[in-house]
């Protein structure tokens, strides 16, 4: 008995374990496939008689090299960090005797089958290896689960471009200082058309001014009008703080926004006096429009 336990024991300390990945399918195509890389992983491929698969590594990916156990069985293609296969007929030559007793010798073609055409896949980009096993599938069945497109997911490399920007996130608020608001007394008088390219906000910090605009919106060429009425442009940057804010590095009593055939004008009510108040409320009050049609 005692011998028994040991051999059953020892059958299964002796059963070999294999990581084969299953890509998973799309809600909307099971054709359409992908799955998060692993480097010890080895990811299944259904291929179908007649039809092609497309494997998609990442766009910072170039394939280098491609290896599979059946090369005759299989056509590879490979351009930058994509490669396309397909299960392809083979040649071979067969010897026999006829009725005289004569060998004959024939050239005959092997269409794919699901048994023969079974094999692996090697690819080595310049960034990573990865394994696959190449199968035929047949029936419905087998078409349901025919790769027509598979796509690598990087979650690894995903976190440590989220770790990478939330620290670099973190430096930026360390380094930057916060800007507070002194001067809200700013108007706008906005020309025929111009609406696309006229702040929602404007303020300065008794250093800066600083102009927003909404989202997705053009941000225009920003002048500084001379007390001689010549337009000047003038340096600026995109806020640290919002991506949407413009910083003009230097407070000026009027300034002129300009797009194509667009202008805005925009100007400083306090720039003579000598002691601001905060007086914003809300960003929308921060700003009255003035439209000349």
């Amino acid at each position: 008995m005692e011998s028994s336990l040991f051999s059953v024991c020892l059958l299964l300390v002796s059963v070999p374990v294999f990581s084969l990945d299953i890509p998973a399918q799309s809600n909307l195509d099971s054709n359409i496939q992908a799955t998060d890389y692993h480097h010890d992983d080895v990811v299944a491929i259904t291929a179908y008689i007649g039809m092609s698969t497309h494997i998609v590594f990442s766009p910072d990916e170039k394939i280098e090299h491609v290896f599979t156990g059946f090369a005759d069985g299989w056509e590879m293609v490979k351009k930058s960090n994509h490669l396309f296969l397909k299960a392809i007929s083979v040649k071979a030559n067969q010897t026999y005797f006829n009725e005289e007793e004569k060998e004959v010798k024939e050239e005959i073609v092997m269409t794919p089958t699901v048994r023969d055409w079974k094999t692996n896949l090697n690819v080595v980009t310049n960034k990573r290896n990865y394994s696959f096993s190449l199968n035929l599938g047949e029936g419905t069945k087998g078409k349901r689960q025919n790769t027509y497109r598979l796509t690598f997911n990087y979650p690894e490399e995903k976190a440590k471009r989220k770790a990478l920007k939330l620290e670099q996130s973190k430096l930026r608020e360390k380094f930057t200082p916060e800007v507070h608001a002194k001067n809200w007394h700013y108007v706008m008088q906005v020309g025929k058309n111009s609406r696309s390219i006229a702040p929602i906000k404007a303020f300065d910090d008794g250093r800066f001014t600083y102009l927003t605009f909404a989202q997705n919106s053009e941000i225009p060429a920003i002048f500084i009008v001379t007390e001689t009425g010549q337009e000047t442009l003038i340096n600026s940057h995109i806020s640290e703080h919002n991506l949407d804010t413009i910083v003009i590095q230097r407070i000026s009593r009027q300034l002129v926004l300009r797009l194509n055939s667009a202008v805005v004008g925009v100007t400083n009510q306090a720039f003579d006096t000598l002691s601001v108040d905060n007086i914003s409320g809300t960003t929308i009050k921060g700003v009255r429009r003035i439209i000349k049609e």
